[in-house]
């Protein structure tokens, strides 16, 4: 959530190195419950997914870098500095919209303008068939609880994952 005269931008990031979890069929799901201007929108750099590379994970709110990852990952580029160097993607959306992309593909969002609009999004994320678990060089956030994975285990305990699709019958 964003209220009306968030200056803070979102920095860029991608959301699979918060994670303890690897493969490449791994998407986040962003959907806007308020109306979206496309300069507030969630941004993304197209092809970021594609680049090979993992960035340092830092926390949202406080700009933390994650404990145990600085030296283990490459920083994230400067992309507002060189945004004329990016394809960068945003979407004027409406409530119900969706944006759907790779958990490695750089994002971010600049602030909120708008004086009077919260610029509110739910954010999901969604793991394929080659989803198993992941060990990182050190905090994750989230951490998954609930059960003693091993690395390169699958994730299909569904207490933990449910499985959406398809479904049985």
């Amino acid at each position: 959530m964003k209220e009306p005269g968030t200056t803070k931008r979102t920095l860029w990031h991608q959301d699979q190195v918060y994670y303890n979890v690897d493969g490449r069929q791994v998407l986040v799901m962003w959907i806007p419950v308020d109306p979206v201007s496309r300069d507030v929108s969630l941004e993304l750099v197209r092809g970021s997914h594609a680049w090979g590379k993992s960035f340092v994970p830092r926390m949202i709110k406080s700009d933390r870098i994650l404990d145990g990852t600085g030296s283990v990952y490459e920083p994230v580029p400067d992309i507002d500095a060189h945004r004329d160097q990016y394809e960068i993607l945003a979407w004027e959306m409406e409530p119900g919209d969706c944006i759907a992309f790779h958990a490695m593909m750089l994002h971010g969002s600049r602030g909120n303008h708008s004086l009077t609009r919260r610029r509110r999004a739910i954010s999901t994320t969604w793991l394929g068939d080659d989803a198993t678990y992941g060990v990182r060089p050190g905090e994750v956030e989230p951490r998954i609880e609930d059960h003693p994975f091993n690395p390169g285990d699958r994730l299909t305990v569904e207490r933990v994952f449910p499985k959406v699709w398809p479904r049985d019958g």
